[in-house]
């Protein structure tokens, strides 16, 4: 739209401003005079209202005033009295005419004159006499409307003339507050606008008025248009800035397109200089018109003449030259890879005009059109025929290297199994010498070669372990088991490594770590055994530690610290830097005090690296030593038997223990701690009976003493005699003796000393050995617990048990051995006829002790025959054989067999692995 000048000022200018309030003036007027003539319309009608509400009143007044005395004037016929109460109706105030009608219809009339009435009302005259009425006529009365007319129009006159003048008055004072507040403003900011140039934005409009507290319309305008003059100065600045940038970066583009066209050209010929450097073959193939093109190498690689470029490579040229047995596969890879379905084989053979045979290997990159159809392909070929050949020399050089080690680890087992059944023989009869009488010397001539014996053993499985640990052969299992069972079984494995009694073996446990696990078990105790076999033989006094710690623990597996203990010799930090090395040992001096052949930390540190953890050291030179190793297992689901009995009798017991090995005294104080908050503790025997008289007489007597063996005092009349014997003590506790393998002489010399204790518990001892002797000895059972295996006559008195060996000294041996602990025998000397034997017994034998080999069935073989028979499929069947690789265990039990013993054997582990059997069967 065009604007003329008049226009343009007028939009401008301000007589658009004037019209603009006369406008408003104009529409305020109207809305006003509407006003008022509502507010009149309604005053008008309220004094309309007004007067009927009189007129109401009136004839009210007469019909209460005057309609009973006209009544009875007409009744009694008094003309005079009748004529002036119609006078006096007559001259009220708004009344005009009145008239009165009797029955004979005669008319009085008063002001006939009168005007147009606004009201009238007939009224009845009636008069009652003895209860009868009587109808005399009707009185009319009209009322006039001559001072309500006067009245409004007095009314409507004053409100119009008031209403003219306030509306004049205000619409003055609105045009004058308009000019003042707005008009003169908007001209202000009209002048802004006609002056506003985008290159001069630092002028900022400003109005020439008093500050509002508050801004009102005219604020927000201004402070938009000023707001709007920053933002639009802003995205100016901003705008040039862009330009400046845009230019500065198209400058650096350009330069940059020059120097990446040099590096491009340069890498260009650094790429065709590497290619012909690494004798890369690199070519292109057009995939719509099949046309080859190939550098001076890929000729070379395939041994064509470079005239064929002129001539028209093909490919064709290419597919002939491939190998006949590769030709098909090759190419058929390399439409899957143009059809982007796979990849292109990426070595294949090529045959040479010459009848050589070259390997290849390819590599290629597809180009694709928009649609994602194939174009070109750009490829390299490398001629590995070299290295294939020293591959092949490789690999057969492996394959024999490979073959060598399964030879050797055969020979290896099969030397083991061969050593170590005569060793057998060799420790077996040593064992049944030993119960022999034998004189002090003999005696002892027995103990050492024992000794060397089980020397020799320990070297030969430490040398197979490295040997497999060597070959990359030692293999990790992750199968559930007891952490009570292993270290049950733990110990039962160090007693018989524990030569010296001033040595004492401690479990340190956390209470708070699951017993239900899973990992290897076996590994994870062979670690334990040869760090804690270690500190038994470099500790000449003092104690041996095993610690496990729970570090952390979620809902599927827990973390846990293993740590070894002792107060012995120590390390040099000059040896413990080599501590880890094969046949290092911590003590080489020439007197070598302990021997060994230094393999087994070796082998343990490489198991618990396999495990995920590493194996750590610190010591200082006789200031003892601290193995220690972390490892993750995963929590077991298997559940644990309700021991809520125990926890019952426990609650609110009361424990002393008596013991004079502070840490001894300190880790028996804090086990029994998780069962009763009752816990006392003494360090020698010079109180005990003090301390037990004075807390019966406080009320709080003792339920059980746990008392150290070298406290007990069983050489001379023993504390616990003392107790039992005490008139003062009334309530006697159940007395549980502590003592140390190897103890079991003195023990066993003083019977009668002995059978006052209640139990007798043989260190190391684990929380839950600890936990059922106390519930058991609170619950009045007295009954002997050897969780862990001793050598005691008669172990297994009562059992009937079978043994299947093809070597008659084997049978010899065990046949002697668990007869000597009160077993009755049976043998067989051959798996036939150990099988044979079970079958036709009239009584069903206790225990199975079954050998492996066997020149007839193996031992395999006839446990899966026995426990084809559903009369034996419970019946406890346990391998004792020579092989005790991982892997033979493992067999074992897959064929159904309940154990694993291996030889030669300790009678302690025959007579706990018996027990246990036994006891898993009747659970």
């Amino acid at each position: 739209m065009v604007l003329d000048k008049n226009q343009e000022k007028t939009s401008f200018g301000f007589k658009k401003s004037k019209r603009l309030s006369v406008k408003l003036v104009i529409e305020t007027l109207i809305f006003s005079l509407c006003i008022s003539v509502l507010v009149s319309s309604l005053q008008i009608y309220s004094t309309y209202k007004t007067s009927m509400v009189a007129a109401e009143n009136r004839y009210s007044e007469i019909e209460a005033g005057f309609l009973p005395s006209l009544s009875a004037g007409l009744w009694e016929v008094n003309t005079q009295r009748v004529d002036a109460l119609l006078d006096s109706i007559a001259q009220l105030p708004n009344v005009g005419r009145v008239y009165l009608i009797d029955e004979q219809q005669n008319q009085l009339l008063r002001n006939d004159n009168s005007a147009e009435p606004f009201s009238k009302r007939e009224m009845k005259l009636i008069y009652t006499e003895n209860g009868v009425s009587f109808d005399l006529g009707v009185l009319g009365v009209e009322l006039n409307n001559h001072e309500l007319w006067i009245q409004l129009r007095k009314q409507a006159v004053q409100t119009a003339t008031i209403t003219s003048l306030t509306l004049f008055a205000s619409a003055l004072f609105i045009l004058f507050l308009f000019q003042l507040r707005v008009s003169r403003h908007l001209q202000t900011m009209a002048l802004f606008a006609k002056e506003f140039d985008v290159h001069k934005l630092g002028k900022t409009l400003t109005l020439h008025r008093k500050a509002n507290a508050q801004a009102d319309e005219l604020d927000i305008v201004v402070g938009a248009i000023n707001e709007m003059q920053n933002e639009l100065k802003h995205e100016l600045e901003l705008r040039s800035k862009v330009e400046q940038e845009l230019r500065a970066h198209q400058e650096n583009l350009e330069s940059l397109v020059k120097e990446r066209t040099l590096e491009l050209k340069s890498s260009s010929d650094q790429l065709q200089i590497a290619a012909e450097v690494a004798e890369l073959g690199v070519w292109q193939w057009n995939i719509l018109d099949g046309s080859l093109h190939w550098n001076a190498q890929m000729f070379k690689i395939f041994e064509l003449p470079t005239s064929l470029l002129d001539q028209g490579l093909g490919y064709f040229h290419w597919y002939n030259s491939l190998h006949p047995e590769d030709a098909e596969e090759t190419a058929a890879s390399l439409r899957l890879e143009v059809e982007g379905k796979g990849k292109m084989k990426p070595v294949f053979r090529l045959l040479l005009p010459n009848g050589d045979i070259r390997y290849v290997q390819a590599a290629l990159k597809i180009e694709r059109d928009e649609m994602g159809s194939a174009i070109r392909a750009i490829g390299i070929n490398i001629d590995i025929t070299s290295r294939m050949e020293i591959e092949n020399s490789l690999r057969t050089a492996k394959e024999q290297a490979d073959a060598a080690n399964t030879a050797k680890s055969a020979f290896l087992a099969n030397m083991s199994h061969e050593i170590r059944t005569p060793m057998n023989a060799v420790l077996g009869m040593l064992q049944l010498l030993h119960k022999t009488t034998l004189t002090e010397r003999q005696t002892d001539y027995v103990v050492k070669s024992q000794n060397a014996a089980k020397s020799l053993l320990n070297l030969l499985s430490d040398i197979l372990d490295l040997s497999k640990a060597d070959a990359g052969k030692l293999q990790l299992e992750n199968n559930p088991f007891d952490l009570e069972s292993l270290l049950q079984d733990l110990a039962v494995a160090v007693y018989t490594s524990q030569k010296n009694n001033a040595v004492e073996l401690m479990f340190d446990i956390d209470p708070t770590i699951p017993r239900s696990l899973i990992g290897d078990k076996f590994r994870l105790q062979q670690i334990l055994i040869n760090l804690a076999g270690n500190a038994l033989k470099f500790t000449i006094k003092g104690h041996v530690r095993i610690l496990i710690e729970q570090v952390l623990r979620n809902e599927q597996d827990v973390h846990l610290k293993f740590s070894v203990i002792d107060t012995g010799i120590g390390i040099s930090a000059k040896h413990i830097e080599h501590i880890f090395d094969e046949f290092t040992q911590a003590e080489t001096s020439t007197t070598r005090r302990f021997g060994g052949t230094g393999l087994g930390l070796v082998i343990s540190k490489t198991l618990v690296q396999r495990m995920g953890g590493e194996l750590q050291v610190n010591s200082q030179l006789d200031q003892g030593s601290h193995f220690w190793f972390e490892v993750i297992l995963t929590l077991g689901d298997a559940e644990v038997a309700c021991e809520q009995e125990l926890n019952t009798a426990l609650a609110n017991s009361r424990i002393l223990v008596v013991d004079d090995n502070a840490v001894s005294r300190e880790i028996l104080v804090r086990t029994v701690g998780q069962f009763t908050d009752a816990v006392d503790e003494l360090s020698s025997e010079q109180q005990v009976l003090e301390i037990i008289r004075q807390a019966e007489h406080n009320e709080q007597a003792y339920d059980v003493v746990l008392i150290d063996w070298r406290i007990a005092n069983l050489q001379d009349k023993s504390t616990a005699e003392l107790i039992m014997s005490e008139p003062d003590i009334k309530v006697k506790p159940a007395l549980v003796l502590l003592t140390a393998y190897g103890c079991n002489d003195t023990l066993d010399a003083e019977s009668e000393a002995a059978s006052v204790y209640a139990d007798v518990l043989f260190k190391p001892i684990t929380p839950l050995q600890l936990k059922q002797s106390l519930g058991h000895c609170i619950q009045k059972k007295q009954r002997k617990i050897e969780t862990t295996p001793q050598i005691t006559m008669g172990s297994l008195t009562g059992l009937n048990l079978l043994v299947v060996d093809d070597n008659e000294i084997n049978r010899l041996i065990a046949f002697e051995l668990l007869k000597h602990e009160g077993a009755e025998i049976e043998l067989a000397d051959c798996g036939i006829q150990g099988v044979k034997t079970v079958l036709a017994a009239e009584q069903q034998f206790d225990v199975v002790l079954m050998d492996i080999q066997m020149p007839d069935i193996d031992g395999f073989e006839a446990t899966r025959q026995i426990r084809a028979d559903e009369r034996f499929a419970s019946l406890p069947i346990i391998a004792l054989t020579a092989n005790v690789s991982q892997q033979d265990i493992e067999d074992c039990l897959a064929a159904g067999m309940n154990g694993h013993i291996g030889k030669p054997f300790d009678m302690a582990q025959v007579v706990h692995s018996i027990l246990n059997a036994l006891a898993q069967g009747s659970c």
